[in-house]
């Protein structure tokens, strides 16, 4: 009897477990000759290998940026810009900005068709003022972005 395949998200667990116990290479490897330096570091190359195949299947991924302060935009754009590189379509919709045309919606526009950008916002709630204006914007940037969903 064969014994049956490992599900996928049990493979990749093994397989980011292997990743770990062989730790990464420089100038931190524990190793003292090149012999077992290289050695180490073929084994690597297998198993990170045998990782990137264990993830080839298609699947979607939404990423939700949320907090106080700065930095959401920023971490959102170097993902989209990521994304837009390896010739992928990528929709962004942000809750606030959307009472002028940000900058990073001008920059990117250059992707045509590639890109999907809504701001929905009518801006920061200390400029607008009224809650359930607000609020009402929300529900529409939330209903764009469940067209993506």
């Amino acid at each position: 009897m064969t014994p049956s395949p490992q599900p996928p998200q049990e493979q990749e667990h093994v397989l980011d477990a292997a990743a770990a116990a062989l730790g990464s290479g420089g100038a931190t490897a524990p190793e003292q000759d090149s012999s077992a330096y290289r050695h180490r570091m073929e084994r690597r190359q297998q198993v990170q290998q045998q990782r990137v195949q264990a993830r080839q299947r298609e699947k979607g991924l939404w990423l939700v940026f949320t907090g106080q302060g700065k930095g959401k935009t920023t971490a959102g754009l170097g993902l989209v810009l990521r994304t837009l590189g390896h010739g992928e379509r990528v929709a962004v919709v942000q809750f606030i900005k959307g009472a002028w045309i940000p900058g990073e919606a001008k920059a990117l526009a250059v992707f045509g068709e590639q890109l999907r950008w809504h701001a929905l916002g009518e801006g920061f709630t200390w400029n607008t003022q009224d809650r359930e204006r607000d609020q009402e914007m929300v529900n529409r940037a939330w209903q764009q972005a469940c067209v993506y969903l």
